[in-house]
């Protein structure tokens, strides 16, 4: 060995009793290597979450579909009863809308999901087209009633110098329609409208499970 090798021989093992060490030497394979494979599970795991969240989420909005189609139709018919008075209203509700209304009720009435969320959340649809049934219920009773005919019967006396009696006098009411009746139709057409607003709530809060599905349904284990 010549006098550079033992010199570089001896400032090499310097080095290293310092404490100091070439990059090579402080490269530590398998640590990296456990981290990649550590990342790797973590995306695995994420990607698992996020494809059963959406699972759950769809499978409600596919139920739903069916659903919202006949509110739809009800909506469109409702909007069709506006221009209608009384007995001609009565009957279109009765024949028209009331069967749809109940078919979207049945339907609404077998959704459930196994996500606390969507539960609490279709039980606010459920409110609306309960509401909205209700009311289209009691409009078609409502718009039939009549006052009926009745007979007005009148007396008066009358006395004189010479005699003194009384008098009787019949009238006859025609069927009408009495002015509580007017009133009442009008409330439960605001209750009608007035049900939409449950419906906008629950889009809302559909639209807010949407964005935020993974941190709202993904927190129910």
């Amino acid at each position: 060995m010549g006098m550079k090798s033992v010199w570089f021989w001896g400032i090499g093992c310097l080095l290293v009793g310092w404490g100091l060490v070439c990059p090579s030497a402080a490269e530590r394979l398998p640590a990296v290597k456990y981290e990649v494979v550590e990342l790797e599970d973590r995306d695995a795991l994420q990607r698992a979450e996020r494809e059963r969240v959406g699972k759950i989420f769809n499978d409600y909005m596919w139920r739903m579909r069916a659903v919202e189609k006949k509110d739809n139709d009800v909506r469109y018919l409702v909007a069709q009863s506006n221009s209608l008075q009384f007995e001609e209203l009565a009957n279109f509700i009765d024949k028209n809308i009331l069967p749809l209304s109940q078919e979207e009720l049945s339907l609404a009435g077998e959704i459930t999901s196994q996500s606390s969320a969507l539960r609490q959340l279709h039980a606010s649809y459920l409110e609306y087209v309960t509401a909205r049934h209700q009311a289209l219920s009691a409009l078609s009773v409502y718009a039939r009633e009549r006052a009926p005919k009745t007979t007005i019967v009148e007396t008066s006396s009358y006395q004189n110098r010479f005699a003194s009696g009384s008098s009787t006098y019949y009238s006859d009411t025609e069927e009408h329609i009495p002015s509580h009746v007017y009133d009442r139709v009008a409330s439960l057409r605001a209750a009608i409208s007035s049900a939409d607003t449950y419906r906008q709530k629950y889009y809302n809060r559909l639209e807010y499970i949407k964005r935020n599905k993974l941190e709202i349904i993904g927190q129910e284990k």
